[in-house]
């Protein structure tokens, strides 16, 4: 449940810079890429040394042309969040189409030291995205419960597309795509050949057996 205090000061806390700014060297917030599903990948965002969070507004900036953000969801790195708020939450389809960025937003009564994943976007590319698709990270602000203005290092990321159908075709569509061959069908069409054969060979043998006298002759 979002304290309606909170979620007043939070965006003014985020986005105005507090009286003095700290670096943290050893601080650093990754993006991360890994396919989820056919034709679909995850942008991981993970905190890495974490100096002690109360609050942070980050964006994910994109080529909206290449992906289309499916869904947000908020990681477990952090304890006592009271908000986790973005963009995505709410947006229509038509929306979502012409947005080039996924922000989000979590703030907390206290300071959050751990370390690990601070939430996670799923995208889907386009056909007619190439083999890197770059996602840039962003800060509108990071901070804690001192009024800090902390200063992580940034590390943005890329999407590298898998290519899996054959004879250098791209990938496109779903796995049961008409008229796509990829190394499973080749396999199951492989396997089905051979039992056929196999079928075959034991009906003809079948017949033969069937044809030849008995070994005793015939009994009057």
């Amino acid at each position: 449940m979002i304290k309606p205090a909170l979620t007043l000061l939070l965006p003014i806390f985020l986005m105005v810079a507090a009286t003095y700014s700290v670096r943290a060297t050893d601080s650093e917030i990754i993006i991360t890429t890994r396919e989820a599903n056919y034709g679909l990948y995850e942008a991981v965002v993970s905190v890495v040394n974490n100096p002690g969070i109360a609050g942070y507004n980050l964006v994910i900036e994109f080529d909206n042309t290449k992906l289309t953000p499916v869904s947000i969801e908020e990681g477990n790195a952090l304890t006592g969040g009271m908000i986790f708020i973005s963009n995505l939450s709410g947006a229509t389809q038509e929306q979502i189409a012409e947005m080039s960025a996924v922000t989000a937003v979590w703030g907390a009564a206290q300071d959050a030291e751990e370390d690990g994943v601070l939430f996670t976007v799923l995208f889907s590319v386009s056909d007619e995205a190439a083999e890197l698709v770059e996602l840039h990270l962003a800060s509108r602000g990071i901070g804690n419960t001192s009024e800090e203005d902390l200063d992580f290092i940034l590390t943005s990321a890329t999407i590298e597309l898998e290519e899996e159908a054959l004879f250098g075709e791209p990938r496109s569509g779903l796995p049961d795509e008409p008229g796509r061959i990829n190394a499973t069908t080749i396999i199951i069409v492989s396997l089905s050949a051979t039992v056929l054969v196999l079928v075959v060979c034991l009906a003809a043998k079948s017949k033969l057996r069937k044809r030849q006298p008995s070994r005793y002759g015939t009994r009057t």
